[in-house]
């Protein structure tokens, strides 16, 4: 089922129904960019690789979400099951984000709707901002609620000693207008005057009229316009009944505007909250994106990342994982999705059948929607399941219990390193990277003549830095302890150990981190003073023309003589 900003508020009880209901609920997303994986290394930590992928990702963002509840037929056996293919897109008008050129054109050639995107997404905020929003609509609440008791009770106002605005000579034909529209509501001979295209001065001016002429002879009010353009309205005085109608009314718009306003943000909290098993494949990105823009800025400590994703979600498993696993591993030659749903629908594993809900919004495996959020929600979820029917899990087990599932519990996976997951509630195995090296060599150098360089160590596998620099891991790790003292020496060739590159780069990204706070202290300090320092600038120059004005230099003092005698001879000898 489609969610856009037009019909979110109504599908949002039915979402928050389903979400309830569910045994688990499979993910996935769609965003304007990723993170770039070309300064992975296989020889990275689970830390390393948050702290490179956290760098990278900044300010891409989730533009489409898909959620798949699976839930269980009280009925009969069979899995029934609705998905949600959501639209989301940043409504604050001072939001920005970063695309990514090949994304979009990846998100466009596979039928990406960008125009219902910008104009229907749903849109998202943090936790913070979602508090500043219910903030900022009380205080309204407050203000109008003040005024209104005036309006209601009015006191006897005397505006004489105010200060108004004398009224330009180009806006007086305006007023005159005005005054006579309003004039002829208070005679009751008009329904209403509605004055829309209008400055904000020209509203300002209107606002003093009423209140100079017309105090307590008519209630104003606004009507929204197309393209967010509102008109002011004018009607006869209103009674404290009407009164209460009217604010009531804008109490009731303050929240669905306020829906709208925080909007994806009102799903996820209903997910967290549920603690219900999530699951998603390849998801770290999907997981770390929602986290961005539905609760708070990613930690860039690793370990407050995992208890804050924990706290969040305690409860995720990813297909990816699960295929990779020591389990499986030898059963999935890939685990691509596409690919480790081929592989499910053979032996050893047995198909599931599953039913829709809603029958008018459906998914088909017979018709696949590659990279529409909802359809490989879908996909994922329907994977887990036949994983689930495969290991004799009951689908209305409390999965967060099970035996069977414990082994891949709140274990993320992760690409190109040679320990691949996030483990959320645990500590990850410790690579050893005793057999690896950091390597500096001549440009023209090929593959074949670093393996050359190596052969006495046995093979080796490289990964590429760039054309001039690479690690080196060798296959024969107890070969490890002697490579740097005695391989072979040639000019351009630089080699050390993982450790020592490791503990240079750190000390870099320290010295740079320093003198980076060091420069901005100093920019800091001189944008604090900057007449300061142009005074005393210009003093100096001062100071030092008057020195010049009282002590001229004696070469001074020759060139005005021989200036003087040659003018002289000129003049004699003309």
């Amino acid at each position: 089922m489609e969610v856009v900003k037009s019909n979110f508020k109504d599908l949002l009880p039915e979402i928050t129904k389903d979400i309830e209901e569910s045994c688990f609920i499979s993910i996935d997303c769609e965003f304007t960019g990723i993170c770039s994986e070309r300064n992975i290394m296989p020889f990275d930590s689970s830390r390393e690789y948050y702290e490179k992928q956290l760098k990278t990702s900044k300010g891409f963002i989730i533009v489409q979400l898909g959620l798949t509840m699976f839930k269980k037929d009280p009925e009969d056996d069979l899995p029934k099951l609705k998905s949600y293919n959501i639209y989301a897109f940043p409504s604050q008008r001072t939001a920005t984000f970063t695309c990514q050129a090949e994304s979009l054109t990846f998100l466009g050639n596979k039928g990406f709707d960008f125009t219902k995107l910008f104009t229907n997404g749903v849109s998202y905020c943090t936790s913070a901002e979602e508090e500043k929003l219910r903030q900022n609509m009380k205080e309204r609440q407050e203000q109008r609620m003040e005024q209104l008791k005036k309006r209601i009770s009015p006191e006897e106002q005397d505006f004489s000693s105010k200060m108004y605005i004398n009224v330009p000579e180009n806006e007086k034909f305006f007023i005159i207008e005005a005054r006579e529209q309003i004039q002829r509501v208070v005679d009751k001979k008009l329904l209403e005057a509605s004055f829309e295209k209008v400055s904000a001065f020209q509203r300002k001016l209107l606002y003093e009229l009423i209140e100079q002429d017309f105090y307590n002879k008519v209630s104003t009010s606004t009507r929204n316009l197309e393209n967010n353009k509102k008109a002011l309205i004018v009607i006869i005085k209103r009674t404290s009944e009407d009164e209460m109608r009217l604010e009531n009314d804008r109490i009731r718009d303050d929240e669905r505007n306020l829906i709208d306003a925080i909007g994806l943000r009102l799903i996820m909290k209903e997910i967290s909250a549920s603690k219900k098993l999530i699951i998603g494949h390849n998801c770290l990105l999907d997981i770390m994106y929602i986290t961005n823009q539905c609760f708070q800025e990613l930690p860039e400590d690793y370990d407050s990342f995992k208890k804050l994703i924990h706290e969040i979600f305690p409860n995720i498993m990813d297909t990816k994982f699960m295929a990779n696993s020591e389990k499986f591993k030898d059963i999935f030659s890939s685990s691509v999705l596409n690919d480790v749903y081929e592989r499910l629908l053979k032996k050893p594993f047995n198909k599931v059948d599953v039913k829709w809900e809603d029958e008018y919004n459906t998914y088909s495996l017979e018709t696949p929607k590659e990279h529409e959020a909802g359809y490989d929600s879908f996909l994922t979820g329907y994977c887990f399941l036949i994983l689930l029917n495969h290991l004799k899990v009951p689908l209305a087990s409390k999965f967060e219990k099970s035996k069977e599932l414990s082994i891949f519990l709140n274990r993320i996976a992760l690409q190109r390193i040679l320990n691949p997951y996030i483990y959320l509630t645990g500590n990850e195995p410790v690579p050893n990277r005793a057999h690896v090296f950091f390597i500096k060599f001549p440009h023209t150098w090929m593959g074949s003549d670093i393996h050359d360089h190596f052969k006495n160590y046995g093979p080796i596998q490289i990964a590429w830095v760039d054309n001039a620099t690479a690690f080196i891991s060798l296959i024969n790790k107890e070969n490890s302890s002697c490579v740097i003292k005695t391989i072979g020496k040639v000019p351009g060739f630089e080699i050390k150990s993982f450790a020592d590159y490791q503990n240079e780069t750190e000390r870099m990204q320290k010295k740079r981190k320093k003198d980076e706070t060091s420069d901005q202290e100093s920019n800091s300090r001189a944008d604090s003073q900057p007449k300061q320092k142009h005074v005393e600038t210009q003093i100096d120059i001062f100071e030092s023309n008057n020195w010049t004005k009282s002590h001229y230099h004696p070469l001074i003092y020759m060139a005005l003589i021989l200036l003087l005698f040659i003018c002289m001879q000129l003049f004699i000898n003309p």
